[in-house]
Protein backbone atom coordinates (compact mmCIF):
# COMPACT_ATOMS: atom_id res chain seq x y z
CA UNK A 1 0.00 0.00 0.00
CA UNK A 2 2.03 3.31 -0.93
CA UNK A 3 2.41 5.66 2.05
CA UNK A 4 -0.17 8.76 2.28
CA UNK A 5 1.61 12.11 1.27
CA UNK A 6 2.80 14.19 3.78
CA UNK A 7 0.54 17.72 4.40
CA UNK A 8 3.15 19.56 6.28
CA UNK A 9 6.42 20.58 6.47
CA UNK A 10 7.76 20.27 9.56
CA UNK A 11 10.63 23.17 8.65
CA UNK A 12 8.09 25.71 7.32
CA UNK A 13 4.83 24.89 9.06
CA UNK A 14 2.48 22.49 10.44
CA UNK A 15 -1.40 21.23 9.49
CA UNK A 16 -4.12 22.40 11.30
CA UNK A 17 -4.86 21.23 14.78
CA UNK A 18 -8.18 19.56 15.60
CA UNK A 19 -10.72 21.73 16.74
CA UNK A 20 -13.18 21.43 19.49
CA UNK A 21 -16.60 23.07 20.10
CA UNK A 22 -16.62 25.89 22.19
CA UNK A 23 -19.89 26.28 24.53
CA UNK A 24 -21.37 29.12 22.28
CA UNK A 25 -21.26 26.14 19.49
CA UNK A 26 -18.64 27.85 17.40
CA UNK A 27 -15.80 25.35 15.91
CA UNK A 28 -12.23 26.80 17.54
CA UNK A 29 -8.60 25.54 16.07
CA UNK A 30 -6.31 26.40 18.99
CA UNK A 31 -2.32 26.77 18.67
CA UNK A 32 -2.04 25.85 14.67
CA UNK A 33 1.74 26.74 13.85
CA UNK A 34 1.54 28.50 11.16
CA UNK A 35 5.29 28.92 10.51
CA UNK A 36 8.12 27.13 11.97
CA UNK A 37 11.26 29.23 10.50
CA UNK A 38 14.75 27.58 11.52
CA UNK A 39 16.12 29.31 14.32
CA UNK A 40 13.12 31.15 16.02
CA UNK A 41 10.25 29.99 17.94
CA UNK A 42 7.14 28.48 15.92
CA UNK A 43 4.43 31.07 15.62
CA UNK A 44 1.05 29.92 15.71
CA UNK A 45 -2.46 31.18 15.56
CA UNK A 46 -6.40 30.51 16.91
CA UNK A 47 -9.30 30.60 14.80
CA UNK A 48 -12.73 30.69 15.76
CA UNK A 49 -16.04 29.84 13.28
CA UNK A 50 -19.32 31.10 14.10
CA UNK A 51 -21.66 28.43 14.48
CA UNK A 52 -24.90 28.29 12.34
CA UNK A 53 -23.21 30.35 9.61
CA UNK A 54 -22.04 28.75 6.02
CA UNK A 55 -18.86 30.18 4.81
CA UNK A 56 -18.39 33.45 6.88
CA UNK A 57 -16.11 35.81 6.39
CA UNK A 58 -13.01 36.11 8.44
CA UNK A 59 -11.05 39.05 10.37
CA UNK A 60 -7.34 38.21 11.53
CA UNK A 61 -6.32 40.20 14.89
CA UNK A 62 -3.07 41.23 15.44
CA UNK A 63 -2.04 41.87 19.25
CA UNK A 64 -0.21 45.23 20.70
CA UNK A 65 2.74 45.20 22.79
CA UNK A 66 5.22 47.70 21.44
CA UNK A 67 6.28 44.78 19.07
CA UNK A 68 8.36 43.30 22.18
CA UNK A 69 5.51 41.44 24.06
CA UNK A 70 2.14 40.70 23.71
CA UNK A 71 0.17 37.71 23.56
CA UNK A 72 -2.60 36.31 20.62
CA UNK A 73 -5.02 35.09 23.35
CA UNK A 74 -5.20 38.19 25.14
CA UNK A 75 -6.85 41.58 24.64
CA UNK A 76 -5.90 45.36 26.31
CA UNK A 77 -6.72 44.74 29.98
CA UNK A 78 -9.40 47.55 29.51
CA UNK A 79 -11.59 44.92 27.90
CA UNK A 80 -13.27 42.51 28.98
CA UNK A 81 -11.83 38.73 28.02
CA UNK A 82 -12.59 38.12 24.92
CA UNK A 83 -14.84 40.72 24.31
CA UNK A 84 -13.73 42.04 20.93
CA UNK A 85 -13.64 38.40 19.75
CA UNK A 86 -17.19 37.39 21.07
CA UNK A 87 -18.18 40.11 19.16
CA UNK A 88 -17.49 39.32 15.55
CA UNK A 89 -18.57 35.75 16.52
CA UNK A 90 -21.82 37.10 17.47
CA UNK A 91 -21.78 39.02 13.90
CA UNK A 92 -21.02 36.01 12.54
CA UNK A 93 -17.40 36.71 11.58
CA UNK A 94 -14.80 34.20 11.53
CA UNK A 95 -11.91 35.65 13.97
CA UNK A 96 -7.89 34.61 13.79
CA UNK A 97 -5.76 35.59 16.62
CA UNK A 98 -2.19 35.64 15.41
CA UNK A 99 1.27 35.32 17.15
CA UNK A 100 3.97 37.26 15.64
CA UNK A 101 8.09 37.26 16.21
CA UNK A 102 8.79 40.10 18.79
CA UNK A 103 11.42 42.44 18.04
CA UNK A 104 14.31 41.14 19.81
CA UNK A 105 13.88 38.19 18.43
CA UNK A 106 13.68 39.47 14.57
CA UNK A 107 13.66 43.64 13.65
CA UNK A 108 11.44 44.81 11.09
CA UNK A 109 9.74 43.39 8.69
CA UNK A 110 9.80 40.41 10.21
CA UNK A 111 6.28 41.29 11.66
CA UNK A 112 5.10 41.70 8.42
CA UNK A 113 6.23 38.49 7.04
CA UNK A 114 5.11 36.73 9.96
CA UNK A 115 1.26 38.09 9.75
CA UNK A 116 1.19 37.46 5.82
CA UNK A 117 2.77 34.16 6.31
CA UNK A 118 -0.48 33.84 8.44
CA UNK A 119 -3.06 35.02 6.12
CA UNK A 120 -1.57 32.70 3.25
CA UNK A 121 -2.20 29.90 6.25
CA UNK A 122 -5.51 30.55 6.50
CA UNK A 123 -6.40 30.46 3.06
CA UNK A 124 -4.46 27.58 2.15
CA UNK A 125 -6.39 25.97 4.99
CA UNK A 126 -9.49 27.75 4.45
CA UNK A 127 -11.25 24.47 2.83
CA UNK A 128 -10.72 22.55 6.41
CA UNK A 129 -11.96 25.73 8.90
CA UNK A 130 -15.08 26.62 6.14
CA UNK A 131 -14.71 30.16 6.21
CA UNK A 132 -14.51 32.68 3.01
CA UNK A 133 -10.85 32.97 1.53
CA UNK A 134 -12.19 35.98 -0.30
CA UNK A 135 -13.13 38.02 2.46
CA UNK A 136 -10.43 38.50 4.76
CA UNK A 137 -10.31 42.07 6.71
CA UNK A 138 -7.54 42.49 9.58
CA UNK A 139 -7.73 44.58 12.52
CA UNK A 140 -4.72 45.91 15.27
CA UNK A 141 -4.47 47.84 18.18
CA UNK A 142 -1.51 49.59 18.67
CA UNK A 143 2.01 48.03 17.29
CA UNK A 144 -0.60 45.83 16.21
CA UNK A 145 -2.85 48.49 14.21
CA UNK A 146 0.72 49.77 12.41
CA UNK A 147 0.98 45.47 11.78
CA UNK A 148 -2.22 45.30 10.73
CA UNK A 149 -2.29 48.96 8.64
CA UNK A 150 0.85 47.80 6.95
CA UNK A 151 0.10 44.44 5.83
CA UNK A 152 -3.23 45.78 4.50
CA UNK A 153 -1.55 48.49 2.69
CA UNK A 154 1.23 46.03 0.66
CA UNK A 155 -1.52 43.25 -0.24
CA UNK A 156 -0.44 44.08 -3.19
CA UNK A 157 2.85 44.80 -2.78
CA UNK A 158 5.14 41.66 -2.80
CA UNK A 159 8.32 43.50 -1.24
CA UNK A 160 7.09 42.61 2.39
CA UNK A 161 5.18 39.37 1.63
CA UNK A 162 8.62 37.42 2.99
CA UNK A 163 8.70 33.67 2.19
CA UNK A 164 8.60 32.33 5.98
CA UNK A 165 5.52 29.19 6.69
CA UNK A 166 3.57 28.36 3.13
CA UNK A 167 5.54 30.93 0.62
CA UNK A 168 3.20 31.10 -1.99
CA UNK A 169 -0.53 32.21 -2.31
CA UNK A 170 -2.21 35.83 -1.85
CA UNK A 171 -2.20 38.34 0.70
CA UNK A 172 -4.90 40.40 -0.66
CA UNK A 173 -7.65 42.00 1.97
CA UNK A 174 -10.72 43.29 1.91
CA UNK A 175 -11.05 45.54 4.66
CA UNK A 176 -8.44 47.22 8.29
CA UNK A 177 -9.38 48.49 11.04
CA UNK A 178 -6.47 50.31 13.23
CA UNK A 179 -6.57 50.91 16.72
CA UNK A 180 -4.08 53.59 17.62
CA UNK A 181 -1.38 52.27 15.51
CA UNK A 182 2.24 53.72 14.53
CA UNK A 183 1.64 55.01 11.28
CA UNK A 184 4.69 57.69 10.86
CA UNK A 185 7.77 56.52 13.27
CA UNK A 186 9.07 59.96 11.83
CA UNK A 187 6.80 61.87 14.34
CA UNK A 188 9.03 63.63 17.00
CA UNK A 189 7.41 62.72 20.32
CA UNK A 190 8.91 66.85 21.08
CA UNK A 191 6.13 67.97 18.50
CA UNK A 192 3.33 65.67 18.96
CA UNK A 193 2.70 65.76 22.95
CA UNK A 194 2.62 68.49 25.72
CA UNK A 195 5.49 69.09 27.80
CA UNK A 196 3.05 67.65 30.57
CA UNK A 197 2.32 64.57 28.28
CA UNK A 198 5.94 63.76 27.53
CA UNK A 199 7.07 63.95 31.44
CA UNK A 200 4.03 61.49 32.13
CA UNK A 201 4.97 59.35 29.26
CA UNK A 202 9.01 59.11 30.63
CA UNK A 203 8.33 58.51 34.06
CA UNK A 204 6.13 55.09 32.56
CA UNK A 205 8.69 54.23 29.77
CA UNK A 206 9.73 51.04 30.55
CA UNK A 207 13.64 49.82 31.15
CA UNK A 208 14.10 48.18 27.73
CA UNK A 209 12.86 51.41 25.97
CA UNK A 210 15.54 53.47 27.55
CA UNK A 211 17.87 53.51 24.76
CA UNK A 212 14.76 54.10 22.60
CA UNK A 213 11.50 52.92 22.03
CA UNK A 214 11.75 51.48 18.31
CA UNK A 215 15.54 50.56 18.72
CA UNK A 216 15.40 46.80 19.18
CA UNK A 217 12.51 46.82 16.21
CA UNK A 218 14.79 48.68 13.67
CA UNK A 219 17.78 47.01 14.74
CA UNK A 220 19.34 50.08 16.29
CA UNK A 221 18.54 52.13 13.39
CA UNK A 222 15.67 54.29 14.75
CA UNK A 223 17.61 57.50 14.23
CA UNK A 224 17.82 56.34 10.26
CA UNK A 225 15.16 58.61 8.67
CA UNK A 226 15.31 56.13 6.06
CA UNK A 227 14.20 53.49 7.81
CA UNK A 228 11.58 54.96 9.77
CA UNK A 229 9.75 56.07 6.78
CA UNK A 230 10.02 52.51 5.24
CA UNK A 231 8.59 50.71 8.25
CA UNK A 232 5.67 53.76 8.41
CA UNK A 233 2.00 52.74 7.30
CA UNK A 234 1.79 56.38 5.73
CA UNK A 235 4.30 55.92 3.42
CA UNK A 236 3.01 52.71 2.11
CA UNK A 237 -0.35 54.46 0.62
CA UNK A 238 -1.52 53.78 -2.79
CA UNK A 239 -4.86 53.55 -4.98
CA UNK A 240 -4.83 50.10 -4.28
CA UNK A 241 -5.66 50.55 -0.96
CA UNK A 242 -8.80 49.24 0.52
CA UNK A 243 -11.51 50.45 3.47
CA UNK A 244 -9.87 51.54 6.49
CA UNK A 245 -11.45 52.81 9.78
CA UNK A 246 -8.71 54.28 11.97
CA UNK A 247 -10.05 54.68 15.86
CA UNK A 248 -7.55 56.61 18.14
CA UNK A 249 -7.50 59.15 21.57
CA UNK A 250 -7.27 62.84 21.42
CA UNK A 251 -5.32 61.88 25.05
CA UNK A 252 -2.78 59.63 23.80
CA UNK A 253 0.60 59.60 25.62
CA UNK A 254 1.72 56.23 24.12
CA UNK A 255 1.07 56.81 20.38
CA UNK A 256 -0.13 60.46 19.03
CA UNK A 257 -3.45 60.56 17.51
CA UNK A 258 -1.67 62.62 14.46
CA UNK A 259 -0.43 59.56 13.36
CA UNK A 260 -4.44 58.52 12.24
CA UNK A 261 -5.19 62.49 11.28
CA UNK A 262 -1.78 61.44 8.49
CA UNK A 263 -2.95 58.36 7.93
CA UNK A 264 -6.69 59.33 7.41
CA UNK A 265 -5.28 62.92 5.12
CA UNK A 266 -3.42 60.37 2.74
CA UNK A 267 -5.87 57.91 2.77
CA UNK A 268 -8.36 60.12 1.65
CA UNK A 269 -5.95 61.75 -1.06
CA UNK A 270 -5.68 58.50 -2.95
CA UNK A 271 -9.57 58.59 -2.99
CA UNK A 272 -9.74 55.68 -0.37
CA UNK A 273 -12.81 54.82 1.45
CA UNK A 274 -11.52 55.70 4.86
CA UNK A 275 -13.31 56.69 8.47
CA UNK A 276 -11.64 57.74 11.42
CA UNK A 277 -13.01 58.20 15.08
CA UNK A 278 -10.77 60.72 17.16
CA UNK A 279 -12.51 59.43 20.95
CA UNK A 280 -12.42 62.32 22.76
CA UNK A 281 -10.57 62.04 26.24
CA UNK A 282 -9.37 58.92 25.10
CA UNK A 283 -5.94 57.92 26.38
CA UNK A 284 -4.21 54.81 25.26
CA UNK A 285 -6.24 51.11 25.13
CA UNK A 286 -8.90 53.49 25.52
CA UNK A 287 -7.96 54.17 28.94
CA UNK A 288 -10.54 56.69 30.28
CA UNK A 289 -13.35 55.44 28.76
CA UNK A 290 -15.77 53.69 30.92
CA UNK A 291 -17.10 50.38 29.50
CA UNK A 292 -20.20 50.89 27.82
CA UNK A 293 -18.21 53.36 26.05
CA UNK A 294 -15.02 51.04 25.21
CA UNK A 295 -18.32 48.07 24.19
CA UNK A 296 -19.44 51.53 21.90
CA UNK A 297 -16.37 51.53 19.98
CA UNK A 298 -15.92 47.54 19.88
CA UNK A 299 -19.37 47.77 18.38
CA UNK A 300 -18.48 50.60 15.44
CA UNK A 301 -15.49 48.48 14.77
CA UNK A 302 -17.22 45.26 14.52
CA UNK A 303 -20.51 46.93 12.09
CA UNK A 304 -17.73 48.11 9.67
CA UNK A 305 -16.01 45.36 9.22
CA UNK A 306 -18.84 43.53 8.68
CA UNK A 307 -20.30 46.01 6.49
CA UNK A 308 -17.00 46.04 3.89
CA UNK A 309 -16.55 42.29 4.12
CA UNK A 310 -20.68 41.46 2.82
CA UNK A 311 -20.21 44.50 0.46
Amino acid sequence: MAQAPVIWDPDRWLAPVAPTTLPDGSTFFLGCTYAAEMGYRPVTLDLRIPAGVVNPPLVVYVHGGAWMFGDRRYLPPTLKFNQLFDSFISAGIAVATVDYRHAMEAPHPAQIHDVKAAIRYLRYFSDTFLFDSHRIGIMGESAGGHIASFVALTHKNPQYDGKIGIAEGSVEITACVNWYGVNDFTIPKEKAFTEEQLQEFSEIIPEWAKNGFYYYLFGGQQEDQGVLRAASSLYQVSGDAQPMLLQHGDADIVVPVENSYKLYDALLAQGIDVELDVIKGADHIWEGKSPAEIAAIIDRSVQFLAKKLTA
